[in-house]
């Protein structure tokens, strides 16, 4: 049991340092660079689900390089705190928590954001957002269960 623990830790620290990697380079590159990276990208992951693998290293490398490309995408074409609190907002509905916690919660993050950013001369919303956020679903059972995953 302790070796699958450390195990999937290893994994998880391991695709968020690859994640992160990743976003420093993909970030640099321009919004069409982005796009024609993303169709092929696009059509791996559309292939790995067709194809119905086992394998959880196939899948976790096209999700992780679907979740790359599209976010560097959905950042350099919105670049909104308010589209953060809406993605956040479809996610802690879709896991089971109700309508108005799940704007609420994120939307905290916003406002505290904006009171840091206005006494400190500026500050990043999405660390507020994620903070709060993630804080909230720490302490706090859904209210359902989420849905199953297909598969």
């Amino acid at each position: 049991m302790l070796e699958l623990a450390a195990t999937s830790l290893l994994v998880v620290a391991g695709s968020c340092v690859l994640l992160f990697g990743g976003v420093i380079i993909v970030a640099r590159l321009a919004r069409r660079a982005l796009i024609v990276l993303g169709v092929p990208v696009a059509l791996g992951y559309g292939l790995a689900l067709w194809w119905n693998s086992s394998h959880w290293p196939v899948n976790d490398v096209a999700v992780l390089a679907l979740a790359l490309v599209v976010g560097c995408i959905i950042g350099a074409a919105l670049r909104s705190g308010v589209a953060v609190v809406a993605f956040c907002a479809a996610a802690l509905m879709r896991i089971g928590y109700g309508v108005g916690e799940s704007f609420a919660v994120p939307l905290g993050g916003l406002v505290l954001a904006l009171g840091v950013g206005l006494l400190a001369g500026g500050a990043p919303a999405l660390p507020f957002i994620a903070v709060v956020t993630g804080a909230y679903v720490l302490t706090r059972r859904p209210k359902r269960s989420p849905p199953p995953v297909p598969g």
